[in-house]
C-alpha cells in the first residue's frame, strides 16, 4: 500500500514520513572548554588590583543544526591569550573586569554540510576536530573574551557576571561566533 508526503512528493509506504514536520526542528549543542590562567598582580593601589597573565584553553563546540539530519557542526581550539584583570575592591565587596586575546594556537571548524553524513560514534567527537587542526596567531582565528563580574560578598565566595566572547576561525570558509553569557560562579 503507497501514500504520496505532499511535502516532497515522494512515494513512501503508508504511514512513514521521509521528513520531520518543521515543528520537530530543533538544535542541540555541546561546549566543553577548559581552561587554566596563571598571573599575577602587576599594580596594587588601595583598593584596586591589575592583574596580568597568559590563559591557556582548549575548548570544543558541537551543534547539531537539525535533529531530523545527521549533520554535525564543529569548533575546536587548543591556543594561549595573554590576559588582562582590573579588580577594585571596597567595604566586603569586589568588582573585576577582565580582557583576553588569543595570541597564538591551533583552530579547525567543519568546513562542509552533508545531511546524509551521521556523526554520533566516539571516534566523530574525537578524530574530525582534531583532524583538521591549524596552526596560526591573527591570520587564521581570534578569540576574544571581555567579562565583568561581581561579588556582593567576598565571605560567601559566589559571584555572579557577564561575558562577551568572539570566536572567528578564517581557515577555509570563515566561522564566527558571539556568545553573550551571565554567569553564577561559586567557590568550593
Amino acid at each position: 500500500m503507497e501514500g504520496r508526503h505532499a511535502r516532497n512528493n515522494v512515494s513512501t509506504p503508508a504511514g512513514v514520513c521521509t521528513r520531520l514536520e518543521s515543528r520537530y526542528d530543533r538544535r542541540a549543542n555541546t561546549h566543553c572548554p577548559c581552561q587554566c590562567d596563571v598571573d599575577k598582580t602587576i599594580l596594587r593601589n588601595g583598593r584596586a588590583t591589575i592583574r596580568g597573565g597568559v590563559n591557556f584553553i582548549t575548548d570544543y563546540n558541537y551543534q547539531l543544526t537539525q535533529l531530523n539530519d545527521g549533520t554535525m557542526f564543529y569548533t575546536a581550539e587548543i591556543g594561549f591569550a595573554p590576559v588582562i584583570e582590573y579588580g577594585y575592591r571596597w567595604r566586603n565587596k569586589r568588582i573585576n573586569a577582565r580582557l583576553q586575546n588569543s595570541i597564538f594556537g591551533f583552530s579547525s571548524h567543519r568546513q562542509g554540510y552533508d545531511p546524509y553524513d551521521f556523526l554520533f560514534t566516539c571516534k566523530d567527537f574525537l578524530v574530525y576536530p582534531h583532524r583538521e587542526l591549524r596552526f596560526g596567531s591573527f591570520n587564521r582565528y581570534n578569540h576574544t573574551t571581555v567579562s565583568l563580574e561581581f561579588v556582593p560578598n567576598i565571605a560567601k565566595r559566589y559571584s555572579i557576571g557577564y561575558e562577551f566572547e568572539y570566536l572567528g576561525v578564517y581557515q577555509g570558509k570563515r566561522f564566527r561566533r558571539v556568545s553573550h553569557n551571565l554567569i553564577w560562579r561559586m567557590a568550593l
